[in-house]
């Protein structure tokens, strides 16, 4: 299978995942602890995927939802017969809104504890 050019994403995509990333519900290959010899095997899609260097600079992150794992796991993490990929010129921004995320509960957190 060839790989197309990836498309940017919606804001409002971008914002829904930082927060899923934020409640834990997103596994992403920057979890994977040994990425060069185990992303295949967590993300197995791309074992069956012609990848050229050209598609590997468009990515960002690949990452899926946990509710999407499979039974098996292999060293611990999850196994995924799917994934989705932010572009390249995309991570910013969700990095961005997950830093917000992580503000805004800091900022709850403390306004609670000091009642």
């Amino acid at each position: 299978m060839k790989m197309k050019k990836l498309e940017r994403m919606e804001k409002e995509d971008l914002k829904k995942l930082a927060l899923d990333m934020h409640k834990g519900l997103v596994f992403t290959d920057t979890q994977i602890q040994q990425p060069a010899n185990m992303l295949a095997m967590v993300f197995m899609p791309l074992a069956f995927i012609s990848i050229n260097k050209k598609w590997v600079d468009q990515v960002g992150l690949i990452y899926e939802y946990l509710d999407k794992a499979g039974p098996r796991s292999i060293n611990g993490m999850p196994t995924f017969m799917s994934m989705r990929i932010v572009p390249r010129a995309d991570l910013p921004v969700l990095i961005e809104y997950v830093k917000k995320y992580e503000e805004a509960e800091k900022a709850v957190k403390l306004e609670i504890s000091e009642g």
